[in-house]
């Protein structure tokens, strides 16, 4: 659950952004971002397989960017988004809230300076105060921020850095606060300290003028025995639907008797292109792949669009 924990946090660090409808904080919609596209690195026995690419697709509405699934709605200063509502006051979002039942009672409030910026960020997650974080800018840029969290009743906190290029951020202006959203040039490094361990986020882009087109990304962390699952983000932007991102493999594992049950064979989904994939079939009666090979379970490598059949005996 943690490795998927943290696939969704790098969507969701996207998907929170909502822009103004002010022309003088919008960019171009063509410079904004279109696609992601993660590939996921595990180890032996991990929930994925080394290589395995994750997508989402977004689109724009009313210079609003949703995922391809989600809407959002308007109702005056309330602005609902998937099981996200936000509530603006003087054109500034103050609070925000997830409905989903399903999920802890999450609420998160700001607090702004006299030149409009956030200063301080609460997080409570069923009425209880989890974490505070203030904000400390440089020159249009979080540069770093304090967190402060109790966990067992001991009060802990830690400190994240941030580093920026000198290029224009193209989610500069949008309506839901992070910090990628409200600092004025694109995010190059984040590390963030803790008692326990340093996690670092490297960002390298690939640019047409003064915005990027291509984000590429890692994420590496020094706690060698609660490890984050290597993983390469892309963040692919309208101008950028043309660059050099990944070539994404489908890789196919079947059975000739697929439609009797017990009879299967897994391993299939998309991955990034040379990557080794492991295929295996369900043991019994099994004979050998479609194309001669016994091994079971098998290593193939991704060099393009690929179907392997198990084949089982007739009895």
């Amino acid at each position: 659950m943690k490795r998927l924990f943290l696939l969704a946090l790098i969507v969701a660090s996207i998907t929170l952004s909502a822009c103004h409808k002010d022309n003088d904080t919008q960019q171009s919609n063509d410079k904004r971002l279109n696609q992601t596209i993660t590939v996921a690195y595990s180890d032996n026995g991990g929930y994925y397989t080394e290589g395995m690419v994750f997508s989402t697709n977004y689109r724009w509405d009313d210079s609003v960017l949703i995922s391809d699934s989600q809407t959002l709605h308007y109702n005056g200063d309330t602005i609902t988004y998937g099981t996200i509502i936000a509530i603006r006051r003087d054109g500034k979002i103050v609070e925000v809230f997830n409905t989903d039942p399903n999920a802890m009672n999450y609420h998160c409030t700001y607090t702004y300076d006299d030149n409009g910026k956030i200063e301080k960020e609460i997080v409570t997650y069923d009425n209880n105060i989890y974490t505070t974080t203030t904000y400390t800018w440089s020159n249009g840029n979080v540069i770093k921020t304090h967190t402060e969290y109790d966990l067992q009743d001991t009060e802990h906190n830690y400190d994240t850095y941030f580093s920026y290029d000198n290029k224009e951020n193209p989610f500069k202006g949008s309506l839901i606060p992070t910090v990628r959203s409200i600092s004025r040039n694109n995010l190059l490094e984040r590390v963030q300290l803790t008692d326990y361990d340093t996690t670092r986020i490297i960002y390298n882009y690939s640019y047409k003028g003064d915005y990027p087109i291509i984000e590429y990304s890692q994420t590496f962390t020094s706690n060698t025995y609660n490890p984050i699952i290597p993983s390469k983000s892309y963040f692919v932007y309208m101008d950028g639907t043309s660059a050099s991102i990944p070539q994404i493999c489908n890789i196919t594992a079947t059975a000739n008797r697929s439609t009797e049950a017990g009879y299967y064979a897994r391993g299939g989904g998309q991955y990034e292109y040379g990557a080794t994939v492991i295929l295996q079939a369900f043991e019994r009666d099994f004979i050998r792949w479609d194309d001669g090979n016994t091994d079971n379970p098998r290593t193939v490598i991704a060099r393009g669009d690929a179907t392997y059949t198990a084949i089982y005996t007739d009895n």
